[in-house]
Parts: C-alpha cells; sequence; structure tokens
C-alpha cells in the first residue's frame, strides 16, 4: 500500500521560498502545523503544504497580517468568514489605490522636466495633499474630509498618465521598459 509522500521542512522552505524559521514559527502558533517529525525535524504532507498555500494566499499576496489571517483560517461560521473576507477586500482595494498612485507618480517623475521636484507642480500638490490625508485621519478628521482628500490624490494620479509635462522620455523609455540602445555597426568580415 503505497504511502503518502512528506516533505522535510527544509524541502517546503525551498519549495515554497519560505524560511525554515517562518514555517518553525506558523507550526509554533498552529497556522501551518508540520504533519509529522522524525529526529525532530518537521515534515509535511499534502493536507498541510495546502494549508501553507491557503496561508500564503493571504499572508503573502493578500498582504494581510498573521492575526487576520489565523482569523479567516480558524473561522467555520461563514457570516464571520465573509465579514473578514468583505474587509480584507476593502484593505486590499485601499492597497491597490496606493501602489497605483506610486505607479503613476514614478512615471511622472521620469518625464518630469524640473531638475528638482520641489519645482513640479504636480509633484508639491501630490505631497501636499498626502500630508494633509494623513493628519487629517490622525486627528480623527470626518470620513468626508478623508475622502474628499483620497479622491484629489485620485483625479491627480489620473491626471499623471496624461501629457502634464511636454517634455517626454526617449524612444522606449517609460512604462514599457528600459530604452533602446543604439545598433552597433556590424562588422562586415
Amino acid at each position: 500500500m503505497p504511502t503518502e509522500p512528506i516533505h522535510s521542512i527544509t524541502e517546503v522552505a525551498k519549495a515554497f521560498d519560505v524560511p525554515v524559521s517562518t514555517l518553525r514559527y506558523y507550526d509554533d502558533i498552529g497556522l501551518v502545523a508540520a504533519s509529522h517529525r522524525r529526529s525532530r525535524v518537521r515534515h509535511y504532507d499534502q493536507r498541510a503544504l495546502e494549508r501553507l498555500v491557503y496561508v500564503q494566499l493571504f499572508r503573502l499576496d493578500g498582504m494581510l497580517s498573521i492575526d487576520h489571517t489565523a482569523d479567516l483560517i480558524a473561522s467555520t461560521n461563514r457570516e464571520q468568514r465573509n465579514k473578514l473576507l468583505s474587509d480584507s477586500r476593502a484593505d486590499l482595494a485601499d492597497r491597490i489605490q496606493r501602489l497605483r498612485q506610486a505607479h503613476d507618480m514614478l512615471a511622472h517623475m521620469m518625464k518630469c522636466p524640473h531638475d528638482s521636484t520641489g519645482d513640479c507642480e504636480v509633484i508639491s500638490t501630490f505631497l501636499s495633499t498626502r500630508v494633509n490625508a494623513a493628519l487629517d485621519a490622525a486627528g480623527g478628521a470626518p470620513r468626508e474630509a478623508r475622502e474628499a482628500a483620497s479622491e484629489t490624490l485620485q483625479r491627480l494620479a489620473e491626471s499623471l498618465a496624461g501629457p502634464l509635462h511636454d517634455q517626454q522620455l526617449p524612444s522606449g523609455g517609460g512604462q514599457d521598459g528600459p530604452p533602446e540602445l543604439p545598433q552597433e555597426a556590424s562588422d562586415p568580415r
């Protein structure tokens, strides 16, 4: 009768690009328990590996905290789990928006003709709006004020994708990849 294959902690760490210390920690807190131990070495079966992938979905791909991930995995009530997932999706949507803003700002900075970022009205507006939004949030500003700041940032980020400055990057540069290098003359020999 064939037995189910098991994999050592070292094999799992390498295969899933997770430090051994993280796997030990997950085991210690009961998040991903090793299915077997041989000579004090942790081993994982298919079910444990699937649980690890589930944890990675939330931790790495979804960027959730360890506590939030543990709560999601431990939830046995569908309503509770859906509330946790809904909150997670909202947090992830906020992160995606901030990443898009950062992406657009970097693209703008690459084509901005100003030598100093302080001279660029677009960058100054972006930075000022982010500072005000952070201070408003920390000071308990009403949700409407925070949403207005977020909308201002969103409009600014959207405008960054457009032609804000006449100067463009050299051909082949920008979002599509590195600038093209000049072709060397071919040797006729």
